[in-house]
């Protein structure tokens, strides 16, 4: 009996794998830019779907963390990892007219690089501004109130989140002029937004099997290279590892859709099979590095206890009687961003898998986008009880280990009280 309900729960996880792949394939085909996961522009909610708060709550205070909006490449190599090889195979006449085509589209990434590598695009500025307006439309009540008019923004030095923080402080101040901001970044910021120093070791070896293992089993280079590359055999002499060719070039390209330029649309040169296989290896890559799994047993949890300490302190703060602060707002990076969501165990993150099963647990282009943010809203009555409400890009949310009191509300003292078992 034991066994028969062991091969009911083997099948049943089968079944479910199954029909998460699906789903992802399904997706993808509905929008193939999300196939590179970290690199796609945020998708705002096309309706803003909001639970009435009980009755007698209104909300006064709002605390959030968002990731800069659609960027550059942050670093150029990047792009050169990729073009360099290509460059090298068009300098010994080995790629086709495809190959050739192929490096024109990278070239005009890389051009498009120069003199902004890691900066924000006019698209990552845009998606700021949206979310800001969104969150005064959702909440006019926060920065409305007479006597609560400061806002307090806090960046890491990266210029592309300080101009994120600008875009998102510039629309409020469309919304309302009369609330008060202050703007600081830095590395002194950075030590809370975006702080991984300390991260115990963690041998990766496990982890750099799975992804090795996945990538030879989802993606079959033969038909790129034929297609291509003239002569395989003397093109070995530059591509090492066709697969992970394959991906650089692709992982440049992709970021095609951040950018102010019309897409050179690098999606052109694969089959749809070949970018699914692309994605899946993708996705398990940053699952690796950005959430608590088996292989790294959660290491990435301290960047989020810092992030999370600072938002218990302020929060403390702006609850004390006769505090001026509407908002408290926080720019950094999807590195920091993500393990703090891992650490909250956020509904769908509730339990560590193994990297291998990330395709079918963790959708990147979902979690993380470009301009993904946590918000948690504030709310109280008359008497001075207050909930709050959780917003992960901006839909509402819960924390399965934590009981909320109604709909997605919960009891400030018993979320801060788990908050506080987290640290």
């Amino acid at each position: 009996m034991k066994r028969f309900v062991l091969v009911l729960s083997a099948l049943a996880v089968s079944i479910s794998a199954f029909a998460q792949r699906e789903y992802a394939r399904e997706l993808l085909e509905q929008d193939v830019t999300r196939s590179m996961n970290l690199h796609h522009n945020y998708e705002a909610p096309e309706k803003v779907v909001d639970t009435p708060a009980p009755r007698g709550y209104k909300p006064f205070y709002i605390s959030h963390y968002g990731r800069h909006g659609s960027r550059y490449h942050w670093t150029a190599n990047h792009i050169d990892r990729g073009l360099s090889i290509l460059d090298s195979l068009a300098a010994h006449d080995l790629l086709t007219e495809e190959g050739a085509a192929v490096r024109e589209d990278l070239w005009q990434i890389k051009d498009a690089h120069k003199g902004v590598v890691g900066y924000l695009t006019h698209k990552g500025a845009e998606q700021h501004q949206g979310i800001a307006h969104r969150m005064y439309e959702r909440c006019p009540q926060v920065f409305e109130q007479k006597d609560r008019q400061r806002v307090e923004a806090v960046s890491t030095a990266a210029q592309r989140c300080i101009q994120s923080m600008a875009n998102f402080c510039l629309q409020l101040t469309r919304e309302n002029p009369s609330l008060q901001f202050t703007m600081d970044a830095g590395e002194r910021y950075a030590e809370y937004l975006s702080n991984s120093s300390g991260l115990r070791h963690v041998d990766k070896s496990r982890t750099n099997a799975i992804l090795d293992s996945l990538i030879t089993a989802e993606l079959d280079p033969t038909r790129i290279m034929a297609s291509w590359i003239k002569d395989e055999a003397a093109a070995e002499k530059y591509v090492h590892n066709p697969r992970i060719f394959i991906y650089y070039v692709f992982w440049a390209g992709s970021i095609g859709q951040c950018l102010d330029i019309e897409d050179p649309y690098i999606y052109r040169h694969f089959t749809f099979d070949e970018i699914y296989a692309l994605w899946a290896y993708n996705d398990a890559y940053y699952y690796s590095s950005m959430c608590g799994n088996l292989e790294n047993e959660r290491n990435e949890d301290l960047i989020g206890q810092r992030i999370l300490k600072d938002i218990l302190e302020k929060a403390d703060l702006a609850l004390e009687e006769g505090s001026d602060k509407a908002a408290d707002l926080r720019f950094g990076h999807d590195s920091a961003l993500s393990p703090l969501i891992s650490l909250l165990r956020i509904e769908g993150l509730e339990e560590a898998h193994s990297v291998a099963q990330a395709p079918d647990v963790w959708f990147g282009f979902r979690s993380m986008p470009m301009a993904s943010n946590l918000q948690m809203i504030f709310y109280k009555n008359k008497k001075g009880d207050v909930l709050v409400k959780l917003l992960y890009n901006e839909r509402e949310t819960t924390i399965p280990a934590v009981q909320t009191c109604c709909g997605p509300y919960y009891k400030w003292s018993e979320l801060r009280e788990y908050f506080t078992s987290l640290l």
